[in-house]
């Protein structure tokens, strides 16, 4: 692109160009570590909010499916209690599986994901109701099942019943109706990316990052309690479509700064390029990286080190991404141990990383390994001020 804006910090390095989305952070904190094979408690835990967790794009993008209006007879349990539903005949057929073939009848629509219902003109009649279970919502049935279902031709008189949010599907309910129940599709999902250091200047030793659900916590090797500054960060097109808070926005809630965003002609991801998202914002901090490695831990039960990289003398504050540190492999000589990388930092200037015994998980819960390729592990500064 030979137009366009371009941002540089302090130092006069650049931060954002009009032909680069970046990664913003969006929530921080601070935490205690914990010690090796102790649960945390409140004082360790960093709940992730759900905002954080997003996605830039909704669209209808596939064809969808269509399902033949039922007019037959209804069973008890089964029939219309409310003007806004509809029932379709069920779409059964046989699968094999370890030798033995039964029918399966996939239920119209999945819970709790946004679907839409069309006619035979592909016309939009009315989202569907698939956030409940109970008064005809989410998909009900199949009704009308001979046999208990053990062959196909038992489901030659079954149905479902749907559900639209708003719209009467009473005249909808005649011999030969259509409808097309489509899916929207999302082209982009995002998670939040985990960054951390230590509070303490003259911090020395290993840290690694545990998850449960969505609270983290840091895992100190120095048993020392030492504090933690957790940096949460997203993609800018997320954090641009954060409507709930303005808690987001690190460097204040002024309204004015530098925001960009693209436009209709602009393709930032793989989807269409229909729907125009942030890919900047001065009222919170970038992700600048500035030394990065693909590393995998080859062996568990022997020490390894890897060199992430040289960094200057700085007083601006690094920060050590922290997501693929839960990654692991089982020492099977020693019950129960469990292997990580660890960030082994010396100081603001001086971090490496060490492949070593992260825990003991005596649960089983970990006895399948999940560093299977090596993963990114990388220091970064988010600016003055961070």
């Amino acid at each position: 692109m030979s137009y366009g804006i371009e941002v540089f910090n302090s130092a006069g390095k650049t931060v954002f160009d009009s032909t680069h989305h970046v990664e913003l952070a969006a929530h921080n904190a601070t935490v205690v570590g914990t010690d090796i094979n102790v649960t945390p408690t409140s004082s360790n835990l960093l709940t992730i909010p759900d905002y954080l967790f997003g996605d830039d794009q909704h669209l209808f993008l596939s064809a969808g499916s269509d399902w033949d209006v039922y007019t037959g007879t209804m069973v008890s349990g089964g029939t219309y209690t409310d003007n806004k539903q509809l029932a379709v005949k069920a779409q059964a057929y046989e699968v094999t599986l370890f030798g033995s073939t039964f029918p399966i009848s996939p239920q119209p629509y999945a819970y709790d994901t946004d679907y839409r219902v069309r006619n035979s003109s592909s016309t939009v009649i009315d989202d569907l109701n698939t956030t409940s279970t109970s008064s005809g919502g989410m998909n009900q049935g199949p009704f009308n099942v001979a046999n208990a279902g053990n062959n196909v031709s038992d489901y030659d008189n079954a149905y479902y019943l749907i559900k639209t949010d708003s719209v009467n599907m009473t005249s909808y309910r005649t011999s030969g109706t259509t409808v097309n129940l489509q899916r929207k599709d999302t082209s982009f999902s995002a998670f939040p990316q985990i960054w951390a250091r230590p509070v303490s200047s003259s911090y020395s030793g290993r840290f690694a990052m545990r998850v449960d659900g969505r609270d983290i916590y840091i895992t100190d090797y120095t048993g020392n309690n030492n504090s933690f500054e957790i940096m949460v960060a997203i993609p800018a097109q997320v954090f641009g479509s954060i409507t709930s808070t303005t808690a987001h926005r690190l460097t204040g809630n002024d309204p004015y700064g530098l925001c960009a965003l693209t436009d209709d002609q602009q393709q930032y991801t793989a989807g269409h390029p229909t729907e125009t998202h942030l890919t900047y914002d001065s009222r919170t901090y970038p992700v600048k990286p500035l030394i990065s490695i693909g590393a995998e831990g080859t062996t568990p039960g022997t020490n390894q080190t890897f060199t992430i990289g040289s960094l200057s003398s700085s007083t601006v504050k690094r920060w050590a991404l922290m997501d693929y540190t839960l990654y692991y492999k089982n020492d099977p000589s020693v019950s129960f141990s469990v292997w990580t990388l660890q960030y082994n930092w010396t100081s603001n200037s001086s971090i490496n990383l060490l492949w070593r015994q992260g825990y003991t998980d005596p649960s089983g819960n970990s006895i399948f390994d999940t560093m299977a390729s090596k993963a990114l592990f990388s220091i970064a500064e988010f600016g003055d001020g961070a």
